[in-house]
C-alpha cells in the first residue's frame, strides 16, 4: 500500500500532532494545506451499516441524497456510466438508479440482492464518492480510469480546524483537506475542479463541501 511520501516530497514541511488514543501522528503539510493520519485498519460491518440505514431514514437524509442527485444530474456526464462508490445505505444508488461498489459486506449484499453491484469499476466513465476519499489511504487505482469525480468531504480551514472538528476520526478518516489541498491532491491523479457546492452544510453537516472533478486529459 502506498503510503504519504509516495504523493509528498519528503523534504516538504511537516507538522506532526499526536493523537490522544491513536498511535499515530497526525502529519500536517502547511504548504500544501492537507493532512494524513495512518490507520492501522478500520472494519465497517453491520453497525456501519445500520447507522446509515439510521441516515437515510430522516428528512436530512432524503434531501441530502436529494441534492446529491441534483448535483450530479446538472452536470454534464453519462447518466448510464455511474458508479456509487462507498453507498453508505444504498439511498443514492436507488434514487440515481446506478451501479455500486463497497468494502463492507452487508453493503455488497444488499448491491447483489437489488442487482446493483459493480465488480469492476473500470467501466464507468463517472464515480460518485460521498463521504468516502477521507477513507481511502491510496485512491490511485480507484482514480485511474474515470473521466468524472464527484466528492463529498469535510473541509477544514486549518490544521487547528481539524484538531477540533467532530470529524477528526483515527483509525476511520485517514485524510484532512483544505480546499485547497483537496484540489492539490486530485491533481496528483490528473483531475481537476469544474464545479463546487455546499449544499450539504447548508442542510445541516458540518463542514462538508461537494465538488465535480474532471480528468484534465479528457
Amino acid at each position: 500500500m502506498i503510503h504519504i511520501p509516495s504523493y509528498i516530497n519528503s523534504m516538504i514541511e511537516v507538522e506532526l500532532y499526536p493523537i490522544e488514543g491513536h498511535p499515530h501522528d497526525l502529519r500536517w503539510y502547511p504548504g500544501l494545506q492537507l493532512g494524513y493520519l495512518k490507520s492501522d485498519g478500520y472494519e465497517y460491518g453491520a453497525d456501519y451499516w445500520d447507522i446509515y440505514q439510521g441516515y437515510a431514514a430522516s428528512e436530512v437524509g432524503a434531501k441530502l441524497t436529494n441534492a446529491r442527485v441534483g448535483f450530479v444530474r446538472q452536470a454534464s456526464v453519462d447518466l448510464d456510466s455511474i458508479c456509487d462508490v462507498g453507498v453508505g445505505s444504498g439511498q443514492f444508488v436507488s434514487a440515481m438508479r446506478c451501479k455500486g461498489a463497497d468494502v463492507n459486506p452487508h453493503a455488497i449484499s444488499w448491491l447483489k440482492q437489488h442487482g446493483c453491484y459493480a465488480e469492476d469499476l473500470t467501466k464507468f466513465k463517472t464515480l460518485t464518492l460521498w463521504d468516502v476519499l477521507e477513507h481511502i489511504e491510496d485512491p490511485t487505482d480507484l482514480l485511474s480510469t474515470p473521466d468524472d469525480i464527484f466528492i463529498s468531504t469535510p473541509i477544514y480551514e486549518d490544521i487547528q480546524h481539524v484538531l477540533r472538528s467532530k470529524h477528526l476520526k483515527p483509525g476511520e478518516h485517514i485524510w484532512y483537506f483544505t480546499d485547497e489541498g483537496l484540489r492539490y491532491f486530485m491533481s496528483l491523479f490528473g483531475f481537476q475542479a469544474v464545479g463546487c457546492d455546499n449544499f450539504e452544510t447548508e442542510l445541516g453537516r458540518d463542514s462538508i463541501s461537494s465538488y465535480h472533478f474532471v480528468r484534465l486529459d479528457k
